[in-house]
C-alpha cells in the first residue's frame, strides 16, 4: 500500500472520530437536559398536593426515564466506535511507519548502489589514464 493512500486513509479515520466525538458531545448534552427535566418533575411532585397531578408527573418521569436509557446508550454506543476507530488509527499508522521505512531503505539502497557505481567507474577512468 502506498504512503499517500495510508495517509488519506489516516485523515479520513481521524475525520470520523472528530465525527463521532461531535455527535457524542450532542447525545450527551441530551443526557444532561432529561436529567433535568426529571428532576424538574421530581420536585413537582413532592411539592404537588393533587394526587392526579403527582402521577401525571411520575409518568412523564417514566417516559424521560426512557428517553434518557436510549440516549445513554447511544453516547455508550458512539464511546465503543471512537475506541474502533482509535484501534484502526493505531492500526494504519503502525503501517505508514512501516511503509515509510521500507521506502527510506529502498532509497538508502538506491543511493549506496548509485555510490558503488560511481566508485567503480572512477576508478575504471583512473585505471585509465
Amino acid at each position: 500500500m502506498s504512503v499517500t493512500t495510508i495517509r488519506n486513509t489516516i485523515n479520513r479515520i481521524k475525520g470520523d472520530v472528530v465525527d463521532l466525538k461531535k455527535n457524542q458531545a450532542k447525545e450527551r448534552k441530551k443526557e444532561l437536559d432529561i436529567e433535568v427535566k426529571i428532576n424538574d418533575l421530581q420536585i413537582k411532585i413532592v411539592k404537588s398536593k393533587n394526587l392526579i397531578a403527582a402521577q401525571r408527573f411520575q409518568k412523564q418521569i417514566d417516559a424521560k426515564s426512557k428517553e434518557l436509557s436510549r440516549v445513554s446508550r447511544k453516547v455508550i454506543d458512539y464511546q465503543i466506535k471512537i475506541t474502533q476507530k482509535g484501534k484502526q488509527l493505531a492500526k494504519e499508522q503502525g503501517k505508514l511507519s512501516k511503509e515509510l521505512e521500507k521506502e527510506t531503505k529502498k532509497s538508502q539502497n538506491s543511493e549506496l548502489t548509485f555510490m558503488r557505481r560511481k566508485n567503480q567507474l572512477n576508478k575504471s577512468e583512473l585505471g585509465t589514464i
